[in-house]
């Protein structure tokens, strides 16, 4: 993972211009099926890559309020899948919250 020209850019402007959370930190892949089965789905993948992000962004001294963007617009049948993948990613990155975005009705079930 390569943020050095993060580290030109947002770094000097960050604390001054950008509201917390306004920076993603990564954002996981998607897929059109949301299992263990689906490439780019594999969770610890995930959670090894944010891990990566994460470590070079602290190194580079960046602020840390930046969020893990979730997978994209799951259905509720994902969401089992979702929260296990998200506990290996809070496993391996933790203090980093992860925006989800959703379509459906019903969010409260996918909460915390």
């Amino acid at each position: 993972v390569d943020l050095s020209a993060l580290q030109q850019t947002v770094a000097p402007l960050a604390g001054r211009y950008f509201a917390p959370y306004s920076f993603c930190l990564h954002r996981v892949p998607s897929a059109v099926r949301m299992d263990q089965s689906a490439q780019g789905t594999d969770p610890q993948v995930a959670a090894d890559v944010v891990r990566a992000f994460a470590d070079e962004w602290e190194r580079q001294g960046l602020p840390r309020e930046v969020y893990v963007y979730g997978y994209d617009e799951p259905k509720p049948e994902h969401y089992a899948f979702l929260r296990a993948a998200y506990a290996r990613i809070h496993e391996a990155a933790p203090g980093y919250p992860i925006m989800q975005t959703i379509g459906d009705q019903r969010p409260e079930e996918l909460a915390s």
